[in-house]
């Protein structure tokens, strides 16, 4: 039995921006499935002012004037909802650094335009971490870190931090289904409360975890995240199937993310439904074993996945980018994770790379990564 309201957690505020709802946007054009399928996600007027809003709000862009390093693609929600708008409307000043992706270009923007506040995925901040270890105390002094788009591990969020000398760091989840923001962390939420969740329920959000019937699980226990609100889309562009599947009748829209939620309105993710490996019976997320490799200190980033096994159906393989001039083997990886988690969730296969396969906005493709493993190429 639910502890907490029947359809999961809602949070209203009192202001609400009606503006224009009936008009419409095709947000970022043609967009790619994480299956690198095209669809298109028809966001409203709506969502898109609401979301601007209350989404700068959070990250405090409105309590003083913020100079913000653009880094994000601006095709990409976080970029254009919650990182250009949502600083556009709450007044603030916004830094490109280059006009493609440049690491150093925007190392060279935080350091030389004393910027305030940055956002990013995950992997882009894996970047910036790499370059600036070594070297020395840098003049950067940022109010405020963001990292959405993708989980991101606690390590991270921690070495964010401290690495780059920051007042706050922040969490965001949301799809572009859903406008941008639908969890985002609250500006006094602590760095242990920031590294263990994505984040608080945005205002005028509902959400519920629902099991494999649409049934809602007590707080506390996983299943898929479903969210109802004004941030959810009009549909995708010509595809009234696909639209069906994915907002049911009562308005409640299936994200394929298997979620816990918390009593008090925090979110958890646990990873894609489509990307739990099933080996021998057992259903496993990747991104536990991901959050607990990310602490080795010769692994500068780590995605797992589940190969084809004759036996067990599915085996865990960790693919991992290592530090540069460090040696790692499958053994003392076991010996790293030994004890710290159950024998059964270990990787028994490992490759190394050089860089992962990712989208135009720094997302990882780990079907690509399962792609390579099943043609030899890894």
């Amino acid at each position: 039995m639910n502890t907490g309201i029947t359809t999961g957690y809602r949070n209203t505020s009192k202001r609400l921006i009606l503006g224009m709802a009936a008009s419409y946007i095709l947000h970022q054009g043609l967009l790619v499935g994480r299956k690198g399928k095209p669809k298109a996600g028809l966001d409203s007027h709506l969502g898109l002012v609401n979301n601007t809003y209350f989404s700068g709000l959070r990250s405090n862009f409105r309590d003083y004037h913020q100079k913000i390093c653009v880094q994000v693609p601006m095709f990409h929600a976080l970029g254009s909802v919650v990182t250009v708008m949502g600083g556009l409307r709450h007044g603030c000043t916004l830094i490109l650094a280059s006009p493609v992706y440049s690491v150093q270009a925007n190392i060279n923007a935080l350091c030389s335009e004393r910027c305030t506040a940055v956002t990013g995925t995950p992997t882009m901040y894996v970047d910036i971490l790499s370059q600036i270890r070594d070297k020395g105390i840098l003049p950067i002094k940022l109010q405020m870190a963001m990292a959405a788009g993708a989980p991101c591990s606690p390590q991270l969020i921690r070495q964010m931090q401290k690495q780059m000398n920051t007042a706050s760091v922040s969490s965001l989840y949301g799809m572009t289904e859903t406008t941008a923001s639908n969890f985002q962390s609250l500006p006094d939420d602590s760095v242990d409360k920031v590294a263990e969740h994505v984040g608080y329920i945005q205002d005028h959000v509902e959400a519920k975890v629902v099991d494999e019937n649409g049934k809602t699980v007590p707080f506390g226990e996983s299943g898929e995240l479903m969210i109802r609100g004004y941030v959810n889309m009009i549909s995708y562009w010509n595809d009234p199937e696909k639209t069906k599947e994915t907002i049911n009748e009562e308005g409640w829209l299936h994200t394929g993310d298997k979620f816990k939620l918390s009593p008090d309105g925090y979110g958890t993710i646990v990873g894609r439904i489509k990307e739990i490996i099933v080996r021998g019976g057992e259903n496993i997320a990747p991104k536990e074993i991901e959050d607990l490799l990310n602490t080795h200190p010769d692994i500068v980033e780590s995605q797992v996945i589940g190969v084809a096994d004759e036996r067990l159906g599915e085996e865990l393989c960790a693919v991992l980018r290592i530090r540069e001039g460090a040696k790692l083997g499958l053994d003392e990886i076991k010996s790293f994770c030994s004890g710290k988690m159950a024998k059964f969730k270990i990787p028994r296969i490992m490759r190394i790379v050089d860089s992962f396969p990712k989208t135009a906005s720094g997302k990882i493709q780990k079907f690509r990564l399962k792609e390579m493993m099943e043609s030899g190429k890894l």
